[in-house]
């Protein structure tokens, strides 16, 4: 079941001639399958050359099609029905891509959440298409449309059409796909994972006899249970849609399915809900505090939802050569050596049952605390009431002088029978003044104080903030997520670190380091961020986006001579993301690329921070079990760490590697190993199962902030939202450690600066060389699959070693440094580009002390 690595080769190999071309590629393929498969039944009509066969040949059956594909739309289905039309099913291309798009079109501050659906269906065995399109608001079956019969072509040329009409994207480009302002976005679709999804109930958390219901969960209706679904599968597959609206009757919902809550859009209520699948409990928000729910509406943090604590038992490699690479709470079984037909026992691997699946509590009411500022004066004995809490800011950039300022307003419970009013303002980054409106006899009266001074500061009605519009010179609310300071108050029942973690000591260390307050929080002072006014974990994932889309406009406009519009679009920024600067300091007009990419880097970190924060939340998820609060943090990843032995063959391979690419590191970038980790993602397992055949894999560097680790580990390397580096806007990997060198950002923990950086195997395929610098690229040229930026340093490859993983045969640059004074570049070490996530996976993490 884990996937077997090994050294193939422990003598130097002879370095395979760089693809440059296509057509190396193209008849290495053709020697080897000399003649082409035959299409699915769903498939278009075999091509001869570049001229396609007409689809009334009817040579082109073949095998059933994998179950790995979608489900006609059942309007559709209904409609061909009407049409006495039975045998159907959806059509490929050429390329064997499914003719199925799911796109959607959402903006929450507008109340905005709408799909389209687009589908090519073969009829029969091919000889006939219809292309089907059904839209409408998320939760309606919306409206419909088949248009055909066509031809192949036809069908295929109506299909595109729309999609790019929709999109403002080619559908052959999807693998590369960007969504466009204003355009529909185009959906992962897991086919599998939707189809293991029967069985999965939706319930809802009723408290206090609401509507005459006792407390407790209560089940959707068919239709409720069949929508919500919908939209987790959709949410697994595209983790930034975590937050979505459905239309229910006469109600607007909006649906948060990382705090696991549902929000009527007119009368801010909130429910809590959760999802069993099998009769297990498998993901739900906290357990409750008593009282009934009570959250603020529209609070989202997009990522990944809450795992069911598993922990997985690391066996050391050099006891079982494929233990490197076992499934999460699978006790891997010990391969017989060659020389023997058994294991001793005392070399056997110990066998750990894997903790079983907690049981859930019903979910608590958001904590929200109180104002420092407040605490340290008056105290602790009172309570945040409901919502009623909202931090604002507003900056303004001026010629010779600005303004960057706060203000906070918290509705308190004084726990005597009265109420009161607390108020905080001030320049971001100082205590800033404070006073309190009250104290007031009744709840109403104390309500109405708070929603007054809310519209005084932002000429926002604070029963409207759901659709909160911004207005000049005027505050605006900085969306914090409050489930996360929340977590600190939860019931901890499943945490007990009188309990020894089962993990690997160099493994615990590893856990802690990615996890430490205090090195998330040295991170956002670097930063200059403001962590008073946004503690760790409570900027929204939804504020961050949109600093970054006033980024994007800032791009957009660099070039411009419109400077007013910089300066607004700059202030604007400052005031979704708030910054602490000195009273001298005016904040810097965001006007050059480099200052564009500073802030788009900070916001991937600071996102990723948010994410790491999402774990450490989830350990705090009630249940039966309890366990160390390392193990816990370390299965919340849902990522397999194990670490490699320094007798293990591999172990010599790393470290050739780092030995001979560390040249030309100054004295004082020198590193030294610590420890190597193995990692597996199974999620990876599924993504680069699509270029295991695409050819020349390469075992590359990735160098990276330790605060962003955990995040990686968790979610993959990604695409950053920037506005691209030299080489445009990819995944940036290195044949040469001290180039990667370059790109860590430390950290002092337990008494040592130490960094990371990753391992990563790249499917590169066909490779365009560059010498030059070029922002622009988001995809390698036709017909090529990466970009390598050609430096004049690097590895020699006439000393390559070949590793495989997985059946693939990854070549790993270990040879010693060699330049090339001939050649014309502006790069000094080789920079290896990909343009899709999917094209690498993580095979390695690697610490050094620094």
């Amino acid at each position: 079941m884990g996937g077997k690595r090994k050294v193939v080769e422990t003598s130097p190999v002879a370095a395979a001639p760089r693809a440059t071309k296509r057509s190396t590629r193209s008849s290495t393929v053709a020697a080897v399958n000399s003649t082409p498969p035959a299409p699915t039944p769903h498939s278009p009509p075999a091509k001869k050359a570049v001229k396609a066969l007409k689809p009334v040949h009817a040579t082109a059956q073949a095998p059933p099609p994998s179950l790995a594909t979608g489900d006609v739309d059942a309007k559709a289905s209904e409609l061909l029905a009407g049409l006495s039309v039975s045998n159907f099913t959806l059509a490929t291309n050429h390329a064997g891509d499914v003719m199925d798009a799911s796109l959607v079109q959402i903006d929450l501050a507008k109340n905005t959440d709408k799909y389209y659906v687009l589908q090519l269906i073969a009829v029969g065995h091919g000889q006939t298409y219809y292309v089907f399109t059904r839209w409408g608001r998320t939760g309606q079956v919306g409206q419909h449309k088949l248009d055909g019969p066509f031809s192949y072509d036809d069908a295929q040329d109506n299909f595109c059409k729309k999609f790019l009409d929709k999109t403002g994207s080619n559908w052959a480009d999807k693998g590369s796909f960007e969504c466009k302002k204003g355009k529909y976005d185009l959906l992962v679709v897991d086919y599998m994972a939707a189809q293991a999804s029967t069985g999965a109930v939706w319930e809802y958390y009723m408290g206090n006899f609401v509507d005459g219901k006792a407390t407790g969960w209560y089940p959707y209706t068919a239709e409720g249970m069949a929508q919500t679904e919908a939209l987790w599968q959709t949410f697994q597959a595209n983790t930034t849609y975590s937050s979505r609206i459905v239309e229910s009757g006469m109600y607007s919902y909006q649906v948060d399915l990382v705090n696991m809550t549902q929000t009527n859009m007119s009368t801010h209520k909130s429910r809590f809900i959760r999802r069993a699948h099998n009769g297990i409990v498998v993901a739900a928000a906290a357990a409750p505090s008593s009282g009934p729910p009570s959250i603020a509406c529209g609070s989202s943090v997009p990522g990944h939802p809450p795992a069911l604590p598993v922990i997985p038992i690391a066996v050391p490699a050099t006891v079982i050569k494929s233990s490197l690479f076992t499934l999460p709470g699978v006790v891997p079984q010990p391969t017989p050596s060659k020389a023997t037909s058994s294991v001793h026992p005392a070399t056997s691997p110990v066998a750990k049952k894997a903790l079983p699946p907690p049981v859930m509590a019903p979910p608590a009411a958001v904590h929200r605390p109180l104002d420092s500022i407040y605490e340290q004066l008056y105290g602790s004995n009172a309570d945040v009431v409901d919502d009623y809490d909202v931090m604002l800011n507003e900056v303004a950039i001026k010629a010779s002088s600005s303004h960057n300022k706060f203000y906070r307003i918290q509705l308190l419970d004084l726990r005597n029978g009265s109420w009161d009013v607390f108020t905080r303002w001030g320049r971001v980054g100082e205590d800033g003044n404070h006073a309190l409106l009250g104290p007031f006899a009744a709840l109403g009266d104390a309500a109405t104080a708070f929603s007054k001074k809310f519209t005084d500061k932002t000429k926002n009605k604070w029963d409207d903030r759901a659709t909160f519009v911004a207005k000049k010179n005027q505050y605006e609310i900085v969306e914090l997520d409050m489930t996360a300071s929340s977590a600190a108050h939860a019931p901890v029942a499943v945490v007990n670190d009188t309990i020894p973690s089962r993990l690997p000591k160099q493994t615990q260390k590893l856990i802690c380091m990615i996890f430490d307050t205090d090195m998330f929080q040295s991170e956002l002072k670097r930063m200059n961020l403001d962590p008073a006014r946004m503690p760790l974990g409570t900027l929204s994932l939804q504020q961050i986006q949109k600093g970054v889309a006033i980024l994007d406009e800032l791009q957009a406009n660099l070039t411009t001579p419109n400077a007013t519009l910089r300066t607004t679009l700059s202030s604007k920024f400052y005031t979704l993301i708030p910054h602490a600067f000195s009273r001298s300091t005016i904040p810097p007009v965001l006007a050059t690329p480099q200052q564009l990419e500073e802030k788009y880097d900070m916001l991937s970190t600071l996102h990723d921070i948010v994410v790491a924060q999402d774990v450490e939340r989830a350990i705090h998820v009630p249940s039966v079990q309890q366990a160390n609060s390392i193990d816990l943090k370390y299965a919340e990843l849902q990522c397999q760490l194990d670490l490699v032995s320094p007798s293990d063959p591999v172990y010599s391979v790393v470290t050739k590697y780092i030995q001979h690419s560390s040249s030309g590191l100054l004295l004082q970038q020198h590193v030294a190993l610590q420890d190597i980790w193995a990692v597996r993602r199974h999620a990876e397992d599924k993504s680069f199962a699509s270029f295991a055949a695409v050819p020349n894999h390469r075992l590359l560097w990735h160098g990276t902030n330790v605060a962003v680790v955990a995040a990686i580990l968790k979610s993959g390397l990604r695409i950053m939202p920037s506005a691209g580096g030299r080489v445009g806007k990819g995944i940036y990997l290195a044949d040469m450690l001290a180039k990667s060198r370059q790109y860590v950002h430390p950290t002092q923990f337990d008494g040592t600066q130490t960094g990371c950086l990753f391992l990563v195997e790249t499917a590169l395929g066909d490779i365009h060389e560059i010498t030059q610098d070029d922002p622009s690229l988001t995809k390698p040229p036709a017909p090529f699959d990466s970009v390598l930026a050609k430096g004049t340093t690097y590895p020699d490859p006439a000393h390559d070693q070949l590793v495989d993983f997985d059946g693939n045969h990854v070549r790993v640059p270990v040879g010693p440094t060699v330049t090339s004074h001939a050649l014309a570049t502006s790069f000094t070490h080789n920079e290896f580009l990909v343009y899709q996530e999917r094209q690498q996976r993580l095979r390695f993490i690697v610490t050094f002390k620094m």
